[in-house]
């Protein structure tokens, strides 16, 4: 009995997919910002949901209810053309957020609405391929080890991001994997294992999702612990125009930075020092990072050839870091945010 927490303001291949996977005893939830969201009005999300037509939650911040049930509390959905099964489909609109990311609002909403006789929770997204038995392995591992995360390898054909991403595997798949941290594309636990209503409080005041999570469910903070698991490696596709990629590196270091800030500035030494051995001897620093990278692109199950670039990209990467540990503000999803502290963060505008 598993709650599937969907954010999404689109239809994407991944909603087909996870449509199909849903058992009957599960709960589908799409959440996305604002009823008039492309995905509000697919017609493939409509088909899904049957009770009372559309079943969705339309309350937004005004908190007004427009669900075709009556009682704004999205009690629609069954799949009408059996893709999947019995179980519930569902829609819900978490409207902007303030003070917090758009992700983390919208993952808080479908913790509050999500049916209280499900007890298990299944984060993700909807921007990598969700291959068929994804759903139930996942749940089965949870079921074995308490709380399971997979590992994400950000990957594009932009050449900006290429310049990047050996740097990211090694420093950033290959890092969660190892500590045991939490992605939030691919993470299951039980109602049992967090207090609910301190995460959704939390989630509304900070942008990592993940790395909140990661601090609810961590042994080191009282929690029941966290297995990351290689056998969940997803190759999540990222823009690569310089632009992009700017706003990627703060956010994704400010997170690391924000979660462990010894830990990120150790790792800036780290890689300063790795700089200066480029400049005494480039040969033996150009083939350790090369291995390094062929061996961490080996471990995951990564093919792609960027591994060769890992050189220029470990030689990239204290710039990378160093925009999170120093810088402030990155535009994600349609929006621009300032994040000064974990519970400190300003929405300064929307596209959305």
């Amino acid at each position: 009995m598993t709650s599937v927490l969907l954010p999404t303001r689109r239809w994407t291949p991944a909603c087909e997919e996870l449509l199909a996977q849903v058992g009957s005893d599960d709960e589908l939830l799409f959440v996305c910002d604002a009823p008039d969201d492309p995905i509000a009005t697919h017609p493939r999300l409509r088909a899904a949901i049957e009770n009372g037509g559309d079943g969705a939650d339309e309350s937004g911040d005004d908190g007004e209810k427009a669900s075709n049930n009556g009682d704004g509390n999205s009690d629609g959905g069954k799949n009408s053309d059996g893709d999947a099964g019995d179980a519930s489909v569902r829609l819900l609109v978490a409207g902007e957020p303030t003070g917090c990311s758009g992700k983390a609002n919208a993952i808080a909403h479908g913790l509050e609405r999500a049916a209280p006789d499900q007890r298990r929770f299944v984060w993700t997204d909807a921007d990598f391929a969700h291959a068929e038995g994804w759903l139930a392995r996942l749940e089965a591992l949870g079921e074995r080890h308490g709380p399971v995360s997979g590992v994400p390898v950000f990957v594009s054909e932009g050449w900006a991001w290429r310049l990047f991403e050996p740097a990211g595997a090694v420093l950033g798949s290959l890092a969660i994997e190892r500590a045991d941290r939490v992605w939030g594309g691919c993470v299951t636990f039980t109602r049992g294992d967090v207090n609910l209503d301190a995460l959704v409080g939390d989630l509304r005041r900070t942008v990592s999702d993940d790395g909140l999570l990661w601090e609810h469910l961590a042994a080191e903070y009282g929690g029941p612990g966290v297995t990351t698991t290689r056998e969940f490696v997803s190759e999540v596709p990222v823009a690569g125009t310089p632009r992009a990629v700017a706003n990627r590196a703060v956010r994704n270091n400010r997170i690391v930075y924000m979660t462990d800030p010894a830990g990120a500035r150790r790792g800036l030494l780290g890689l300063v020092l790795f700089a200066g051995l480029s400049l005494l001897a480039p040969a033996v620093a150009a083939g350790l990072a090369t291995l390094v990278a062929a061996a961490t692109y080996r471990y995951l199950g990564v093919r792609r050839w960027t591994w060769l670039l890992a050189w220029p990209a470990f030689l990239l990467a204290p710039l990378g870091l160093a925009a999170g540990v120093l810088g402030r503000e990155f535009r994600w999803g349609g929006r621009r945010y300032r994040w000064r502290s974990k519970f400190d963060v300003q929405v300064l505008s929307s596209e959305s």
